[in-house]
Parts: structure tokens; sequence; C-alpha cells
């Protein structure tokens, strides 16, 4: 069985980084989702209200396929056995369950709660803004920024 795949980034990534983590006991991020770091500095889903203002990262890779960080002489794989987030600002795909639909339409600010894209209230947290609606193949084609916010959404109301 194919690993569904949740994130494609379509933006070039030379201003965007990739940063490691260990992941958390327990935790199941996949591709797409949006996961903070715990006290310990492991990766955890971001699961905080969308108010709150933190450090999120969308994920590069999925606890199913850890971050690789290379091959040894004899052909054998070494994982930091991690999640890799995104750091920086860019254009992406992301398919239906890393975003939940509350009526997202071109121009919709994106907050993040329970890990997922969801459109955002007047006060939250923006970390990307939705580039069309949500088409009949179920994608969402957003712009976004990983690792820092782009605004507040009461600082974007003033903006339009």
């Amino acid at each position: 069985m194919a690993k569904q795949v949740n994130l494609n980034v379509t933006s070039p990534l030379e201003m965007v980084f990739r940063k490691s983590v260990p992941l958390a006991s327990e935790e199941t991020i996949r591709n797409g989702q949006w996961f903070e770091l715990d006290n310990d500095g492991s990766a955890v889903l971001s699961v905080s209200d969308p108010a709150a203002i933190m450090l999120r990262y969308i994920a590069f890779n999925d606890y199913l396929s850890p971050d690789v960080s290379g091959t040894l002489p004899d052909g054998t794989s070494v994982s930091t056995g991690g999640m890799t987030g995104l750091i920086g600002t860019f254009e992406a795909n992301v398919t239906s369950n890393a975003y939940t639909d509350n009526g997202i339409v071109a121009g919709s600010e994106l907050t993040v709660e329970n890990g997922k894209l969801t459109a955002a209230d007047e006060y939250d947290v923006v970390w990307g803004i939705a580039k069309a609606a949500i088409g009949a193949d179920g994608l969402l084609f957003f712009t976004g920024s990983s690792g820092v916010m782009l605004y507040v959404g009461a600082i974007g109301q003033q903006r339009k």
C-alpha cells in the first residue's frame, strides 16, 4: 500500500530551509500537517489555540518515513529518526487530510488548528493565504510561512 503524501511544495526552495528535530514518542505527524516543539524540543502535532503566537512548522516528511540524513559506505541509510519541518515562505498544494474545509475560498487567511490549516478568525495567527478555492480534486493551493507566522489576523484586517 502506497503511503499518502499530503504536501507538494511548488515554489523554489532556495530560501526555504529544513529543520530536523526528534519526534516525540507516540506522535503520528503526516506530511503537510503542522507541528510545534514540546519542552524537550521534540515535534508534537500543533493542537494549541490558533491565536497563540508560537513557532510552528509544516511537516516535510512524516512519522512513517523519518528524515534520512545520509547513506553509509555499505549502503545503509542513516536516519535522524525525526521530523523535518520547513522554515520560510513557500507555495504548496495540500491534500484533504492536511486542512479543514470550513469555507476556505481564494484569499482566505489560514491558521493552524489540530495540526491542519483552517480558515482564520479575526485575531488568529495567520500562517497562509489560500490562492484559490478548494478544487474538486480536494487540493488546497496556498502561500504560507513555516517557522514564523505571516501576521496576526487583526493586522491583516487593517491591511485590506
